[in-house]
């Protein structure tokens, strides 16, 4: 009988050895990087001159209405940046990506737009930095590649939007919003 007592005790303190290692690497309390990917689309419109840009560029504002991301799932979002019409740099951007329960990832960019064989589309390459947000995003930070497509209406002002990002992001899960 006391062998069998002292073996259930070894087995149970073996068995929480194996865990202490699993509990450590899930420490909520530390940030870590982790690929991102978000692919959006929606509708962007601008306005020039923008006061906020200044007399020599336009203001492009841009809301997304459709999107997926790692980390994210179904988002939505907002962005603004200030576009040179005669050297195609795109300069000042800041936005956000905001997933279904309120969690936003906050962005600055900054890139150049490059034009295509049909005049009325735009491909664009930004550099993406993640500068905190809200909810687990609260510290975040990373770095991305944009890859965007713009489609202007026959007004020339409005249009469709969308691309995809891909890069890093970190931040540490256990960080929610009260």
């Amino acid at each position: 009988m006391r062998i069998s007592r002292y073996v259930k005790v070894l087995v149970v303190l073996c068995a929480l050895m194996l865990l202490v290692p699993v509990a450590a690497a899930a420490d909520p309390g530390v940030a870590k990087e982790r690929p991102f990917k978000v692919e959006f689309a929606g509708t962007f419109e601008i306005t020039y001159p923008a006061i906020w840009c200044g007399l020599d560029s336009a203001g492009v504002t841009m809301t997304f209405t459709d999107g997926h991301g790692t980390h994210l799932g179904r988002l939505g979002g907002w962005a603004q940046h200030c576009t040179n019409m005669d050297t195609g740099r795109v300069a000042g951007g800041a936005g956000y990506f905001e997933a279904a329960n309120g969690d936003r990832v906050n962005a600055t960019y900054d890139g150049w737009i490059f034009p295509t064989e049909d005049p009325l589309v735009v491909d664009i390459s930004c550099n993406h930095e993640y500068t905190g947000g809200s909810g687990r995003f609260d510290n975040a930070d990373g770095e991305a590649i944009g890859s965007t497509w713009a489609v202007f209406d026959q007004s020339g002002t409005h249009g469709l939007v969308g691309g995809t990002l891909v890069g890093t992001i970190s931040y540490d899960a256990s960080d929610r919003s009260d």
